[in-house]
């Protein structure tokens, strides 16, 4: 009888892992996407949850350990507590972990240790591979798996080398050792996750205002995190020749280019009278000006007080933040190409062309409609979700609302001090917005609907007013 309880259970068992992986298979790659995410922050969020990762040795309360592995995991750096005062190394180790997975994908890590393993990388694996980090083609995937991972093991440890030079003089070697390797991961995957509560909780840079060597380090790793992949091969395959560029690559150096130093430019006009601004040196608003440009695209480190900052440069701040990084890279937001290919359109239609056009190059009316409806998909989501937050929490106003609902949706991280105090509700709206930032909002639409499989069709032309 015995024997035959066993069999049963295992047969159970069995059928339990054959229909979880019929399950998986029915999925498409837009929905493998945003189901692995969520997922992975389930895992991330069990393993801060247990007393090893609390420096008091008691269980934080699993609603705010998901919301730190939900804002790791979509490399945000919203946060609840400070991350020095409140987690232990092995905590620390774990949104390290969580910062890697979302920065260069979940897949890229898959793919990694089927490689290891010396498994065969399906159809259906590259598929997902190509959807998560924006390649152009399912073919050469795993060499771009390769290329991924080795320049983002380069580019991690080169920042973590010289910024050790500034941390381990004030920390010690093995305190500074660390600190360096989390400042670099924490960049480069734009994740604005930071260890500077060991001197003032909650201050993210500020302490190196004005020190230019941190400042350059920090900047020059989340550019190069939120460039993307594809233009990294692209440059280093053409010699850094810009003539010779793929379009996608030329647009998103200038628009990222435009947006960077415009962005300090308006930030140090629109500061200037600010009593906070004022009292810093000219180097140090520089320096602030440049690197909030910089990071509020979608890194969330601060070395001005955000609060403090006027009412104009936040919003600034925020149009910033919902412009994003580029497309397949660590960053998130619109992305760069969003925000170019719709300037290019209002350009084309002031000066009435029929084709929207760049670097002697057309843009196909597929490309422009995806980006008009990704463009009103981050801001209406904000929108929303900042009235919601507004109506339910006390003391908080609209555009309060709006800079930490834009900030989850584009998982930037930049806060004006609220999050801590969030309720549930909040919590809960904020994390489904960093999910749907991360995995990208035409990845969950598509998830989310059916796709239409009535017969190819075109229903009688008629024209309507616009504008």
């Amino acid at each position: 009888m015995g024997e035959g309880i066993r069999h049963y259970d295992m047969e159970d068992s069995e059928s339990l892992s054959a229909k979880l992986g019929r399950f998986w298979n029915m999925l498409t790659p837009t929905q493998i996407i945003p189901v692995g995410f969520v997922l992975v922050i389930l895992v991330g969020a069990f393993l801060l949850w247990l007393p090893i990762s609390s420096k008091t040795g008691a269980r934080i309360p699993f609603s705010d350990c998901f919301f730190t592995a939900t804002s790791a995991t979509c490399v945000t750096g919203l946060i609840r507590f400070d991350t020095f005062s409140t987690w232990t190394f092995f905590g620390q180790l774990v949104l390290v972990i969580l910062m890697e997975i979302g920065g260069v994908g979940f897949m890229t890590f898959a793919i990694v240790m089927m490689m290891a393993a010396r498994q065969k990388i399906g159809l259906h694996s590259r598929r997902l591979q190509q959807d998560s980090i924006a390649a152009p083609a399912v073919g050469g995937i795993v060499r771009i798996t390769q290329f991924v991972v080795k320049g983002t093991a380069l580019v991690e440890g080169t920042g973590a080398a010289l910024l050790s030079i500034y941390f381990v003089p004030r920390q010690g070697f093995w305190d500074g050792i660390w600190s360096s390797i989390f400042h670099s991961v924490s960049a480069f995957c734009n994740a604005g996750f930071d260890l500077m509560g060991r001197y003032t909780p909650n201050s993210s840079l500020a302490m190196c205002e004005s020190n230019w060597y941190v400042v350059i380090i920090i900047m020059a790793l989340i550019s190069l995190g939120g460039f993307g992949f594809l233009v990294w091969r692209d440059l280093i395959d053409h010699r850094f020749h810009f003539r010779n560029l793929a379009l996608q690559s030329k647009i998103v150096l200038t628009t990222s280019a435009i947006l960077t130093f415009g962005g300090a430019i308006g930030i140090f006009l629109l500061e200037i009278g600010n009593p906070d601004f004022e009292s810093m040196s000219v180097s140090g608003k520089i320096a602030g000006s440049l690197f909030q440009s910089v990071t509020c695209r979608t890194a969330g480190f601060s070395t001005m007080d955000l609060g403090a900052m006027s009412t104009a440069a936040q919003f600034l701040m925020i149009m910033l933040m919902l412009s994003g990084g580029s497309p397949g890279s660590t960053a998130g937001g619109m992305k760069t190409t969003t925000v170019a290919v719709l300037f290019l359109s209002v350009r084309t239609t002031g000066k009435r062309r029929k084709k929207v056009e760049a670097f002697h190059r057309s843009v196909d009316s597929e490309t422009i409609s995806t980006a008009a409806t990704v463009a009103i998909l981050y801001i209406f989501s904000a929108i929303a979700v900042a009235m919601i937050i507004s109506s339910v929490e006390r003391g908080v106003d609209f555009q309060t609302a709006f800079f930490e609902s834009a900030s989850a949706v584009a998982t930037v991280g930049s806060t004006l001090g609220i999050t801590p105090r969030l309720g549930m509700l909040s919590k809960l709206l904020l994390c489904v917005l960093m999910i749907f930032g991360r995995s990208g909002t035409v990845t969950v639409l598509t998830a989310m609907t059916r796709r239409d499989r009535r017969a190819a069709s075109r229903y009688p032309a008629e024209e309507i007013s616009i504008g």
